[in-house]
């Protein structure tokens, strides 16, 4: 038997997020090429180039509309029309593939670079362009197309793969990330990755721990990611793996398992990124809804813009498997900290939403069709709100989007998150609903905290009251009250969630991975709500004798 490794003797850069075991897959370019030899290498090569041939039209049309560099519209249609829809790099592909056995990715790209090389020779629209910068974006253009190119390696080859895995890859890209298996339980970079804070916010959304070990034996052949203690234990021995399951299933559920709370006025929502867990969230109550359902992420991890025909057909089916539960989808948030890399500028704030009006008309159109079709009890809220005025031009697309396919305008809300919003709260319209969210306000009010921390019950009450009382009771005073949801990981700490329930508040946003933190203390309040009030609890008692005294007289 292999011996037990741990991180210790891995040189780990970095683990990020929670913790979670399987079996060690490696994807890398020798199982790649394994893979694309057991199928029919000829239909993996062309549909590798239809892939270069549509994204090519995807990334050109993007260009037309995002850059105003008339140079480098010419430059991308020639480059892209000319020189990389060419159909000699496809046959030149296929000769070389009959001779020996290449990593196909390896293999276009460098066939695109000879193409390139005769182009510049005799096509006087490269030299309009100074040489470097004509590079950089023929670089950011082929690194786009490998990138492509792999994300469909992986989600081939992982569609043969049923058991639990952590994922072993050479370089981890984002792009994996979008339409991940379930099954999927963590991932391993060897090589040194950049952006790390992007890195851990991926893990913490998508609550797959992500680590860095430059080295995994050949022998290595189970994990467990360990992002609490930063740990990763290769090959675990028993004890090990009663210390995992144990930490598990004190954190999270398995699907069939039934919660010990039971309440009518507490509710707990689900905040999610895409469809995984939507089976666990919707069986035997854990869950009472969804919120929110963090949309930017399939944008994010898309790769590109998502044509609407694309957006629709995803939001279908995240819809039926949500079986009827109400859904607050949050409208794509893009930040200097979850960047769209195609898109370099890409923010939030209104001017970016008029701006790119198309980009987000077509999100709304998407929604709309796609509630149309299912039926779903969808409610639309508004991220990083800064001004009261935004409200009006968001709820304007919204109504468009729905009035053209003529059926209802969901509720419409906002998630107060900005220092801006949580210091004028009262001065924001009325709406449907608003989401009170931790994780940015944290980091907009302190420099000793993120939305990763541990922060104990005083801590919170130092930096957070009276306000949220006040917005509480603001929220609560009005002819009718506007509902309220807490949303953050902080409110996973039960300690904090027990004080807010004590508060008056009545509905909180928790992870899935951390919702059996809550469930003890959760129990607790349900179990004992009412035993122990006092005059309110003899009242009630009176009441039962009364009522059972009169049963008893009419028996007689």
């Amino acid at each position: 038997m292999p011996g037990k490794q741990t991180v210790n003797r891995r040189y780990n850069q970095f683990i990020y997020g929670g913790y979670n075991i399987g079996e060690i897959y490696r994807f890398n370019e020798e199982t790649s090429i394994e893979f694309q030899y057991s199928q029919d290498y000829k239909a993996v090569l062309e549909k590798l180039n239809e892939i270069k041939s549509n994204e090519c039209r995807a990334y050109h049309k993007f260009m037309l509309i995002e850059s105003d560099d008339y140079r480098l519209k010419r430059l991308f249609a020639f480059f892209i029309f000319e020189v990389l829809l060419d159909p000699d790099i496809l046959d030149r592909c296929m000769i070389k593939a009959e001779i020996d056995r290449p990593y196909f990715p390896t293999l276009l790209i460098k066939e695109i670079d000879r193409q390139i090389r005769m182009s510049k020779r005799g096509f006087k629209e490269f030299s309009a362009f100074k040489k470097d910068e004509l590079e950089k974006q023929i670089e950011i253009f082929k690194e786009y197309l490998l990138m492509r190119f792999e994300s469909y390696y992986l989600s081939e080859m992982l569609k043969n793969v049923h058991e639990d895995i952590i994922l072993v890859c050479e370089a981890f890209r984002p792009e994996f990330l979008h339409k991940i298996p379930k099954n999927v339980k963590g991932i391993i970079t060897i090589k040194e990755m950049k952006d790390l804070n992007f890195i851990k916010l991926l893990a913490y959304e998508y609550e797959i721990p992500i680590a860095q070990c430059y080295t995994i034996f050949p022998h290595d052949k189970i994990a467990i990611i360990d992002g609490d203690r930063e740990k990763i234990t290769f090959n675990p021995d028993e004890e090990d793996l009663k210390w995992f399951y144990e930490k598990y299933k004190n954190s999270t559920f398995d699907l069939g398992e039934i919660p010990t709370y039971q309440s009518k006025k507490i509710k707990i929502y689900a905040q999610v990124v895409n469809e995984n867990n939507l089976d666990r969230v919707t069986s035997n109550n854990w869950y009472q809804g969804i919120a929110p359902f963090k949309t930017d992420f399939y944008f994010i991890t898309k790769g590109i813009l998502p044509k609407v025909e694309e957006q629709i057909e995803y939001y279908v089916d995240f819809f039926q498997k949500s079986n009827g539960m109400p859904i607050y989808l949050k409208v794509p948030d893009f930040t200097p900290d979850k960047p769209l890399k195609y898109m370099d500028h890409a923010h939030r704030e209104i001017g970016f939403v008029q701006s790119q009006h198309q980009m987000f008309f077509d999100h709304f159109a998407a929604i709309a069709q796609a509630v149309k079709r299912t039926n779903a009890d969808v409610k639309i809220v508004i991220p990083r709100i800064v001004m009261a005025e935004e409200l009006s031009d968001w709820k304007r697309h919204l109504i468009m989007a729905f009035d053209y396919e003529n059926i209802k305008v969901p509720e419409f809300g906002y998630i107060l998150e900005t220092e801006s919003a949580y210091e004028y709260y009262y001065s924001f319209p009325k709406v449907d609903f608003v989401i009170i969210g931790f994780d940015n306000l944290i980091e907009e009010y302190s420099i000793h905290y993120d939305r990763y921390s541990k922060m104990t019950t005083r801590k919170f009450e130092q930096i957070f009251l009276p306000v949220i009382k006040d917005i509480h009771e603001h929220l609560n005073k009005r002819n009718q009250p506007t509902k309220h949801i807490l949303s953050g990981n902080i409110i996973s700490n039960p300690f904090i969630f027990r004080k807010l329930i004590n508060y008056g508040f009545t509905e909180f946003s928790i992870p899935i991975s951390k919702i059996r933190y809550i469930e003890p203390m959760f129990t607790d309040y349900c179990n004992t709500r009412g035993k122990y009030i006092g005059v309110y609890q003899q009242a009630k008692l009176k009441r039962k004798l009364k009522e059972e005294a009169l049963k008893e007289k009419n028996k007689l």
